[in-house]
């Protein structure tokens, strides 16, 4: 759980029965807190890239370069649930960053 869910209520002190927009100044709110007032898990993301150019005659040179993306594999979550009425309201399910990737390459100038 990223929010205690049991912190929001649906507004209905002072409203008669049965609810609606009629009756009920507050009918559809969810108390007095300010829109965007949560900010979602922070994140980070490390890459690293190494290259190197060698030389093979005059007019010829080979280049390696190696490329991390995501070096410390340090999960990114995703904002949670804001559906009030969800059953997962508050609960992060899911990252928004993908695992270590290494890729290389080997260009050829001439």
């Amino acid at each position: 759980m990223y929010l205690n869910t049991a912190a929001f209520a649906q507004v209905v002190a002072g409203c008669p029965t049965p609810l609606s927009p009629a009756t009920c100044a507050g009918y559809g709110t969810y108390g007095n807190i300010q829109r965007n007032s949560f900010r979602g898990p922070s994140s980070l993301q490390f890459d690293a890239q190494v290259s190197r150019i060698f030389p093979i005659h005059e007019s010829l040179a080979a280049t390696l370069r190696l490329e991390a993306f995501n070096v410390l594999n340090h999960p990114n979550f995703n904002n949670p649930s804001a559906t009030l009425t969800s059953s997962t309201f508050g609960q992060i399910s899911s990252t928004s960053n993908q695992a270590r990737i290494f890729q290389g390459s080997v260009k050829i100038n001439f």
